[in-house]
């Protein structure tokens, strides 16, 4: 499957609608994980018109007072749902990928800046992958979180955030999961001087 991950940061212009789906229509994405919607409830239109077709399904995890919002999308024909649940900043799908008839999971994360609450959703979902017999993972979003010193420049002193990043790193090796490198760009998230730069989106996925 052809997959994106955005933090839109927004979804209620038709302005950044258009924006993403162009993206999908360039890049003939199969399935797309938003985050950040900020919207409360989205209509089929909305989702339809994005797509640029009708064979299209998805759950939403919605905003809660205009702040979060998680969007996970797909095209019926690359992909079977199975089951799904809304977790403490995540989005959980299981379904069947129909091109290589292969049972995956889809997880589409937007973490709270909070350590402690992030630190659930990691539980929970060591707890889940833990009692699941299923090999193929993907997890991908914003983490609010980074591996390592130099995935953050300008922001609060190391001290602040290092053993945030060790139960991170712990957290991807609990869960047999890899740190797909990224292209271009070494930070996702940039304050508007430039001054402050963090990767907190990334994609993890199971060897399989």
């Amino acid at each position: 499957m052809r997959m994106l991950c955005f933090n839109c940061r927004g979804l209620g212009s038709q302005q950044k609608r258009t924006y993403i789906k162009n993206i999908i229509a360039k890049e003939s994405i199969q399935f797309a994980c938003l985050q950040e919607t900020k919207m409360e409830n989205i209509k089929s239109e909305v989702c339809q018109n994005m797509w640029g077709r009708l064979d299209v399904s998805w759950i939403h995890k919605n905003a809660e007072n205009s702040a979060g919002g998680i969007l996970t999308i797909w095209d019926d024909s690359a992909f079977k749902l199975e089951h799904h649940f809304l977790g403490n900043g995540f989005v959980y799908v299981q379904g069947i990928m129909l091109d290589k008839n292969q049972l995956v999971v889809v997880v589409n994360v937007y973490s709270t800046c909070s350590q402690s609450e992030k630190r659930i959703m990691w539980e929970d979902l060591l707890r889940i992958k833990e009692q699941s017999n299923i090999t193929m993972w993907c997890m991908l979003g914003d983490f609010n979180a980074v591996r390592k010193q130099d995935e953050r420049i300008g922001c609060q002193p190391l001290g602040s955030y290092k053993k945030d990043m060790k139960e991170f790193n712990e957290f991807i090796e609990n869960m047999e999961l890899f740190d797909i490198p990224m292209i271009g760009r070494r930070y996702t998230w940039y304050r508007t001087n430039g001054e402050a730069k963090s990767r907190l989106d990334r994609t993890l996925m199971s060897l399989e």
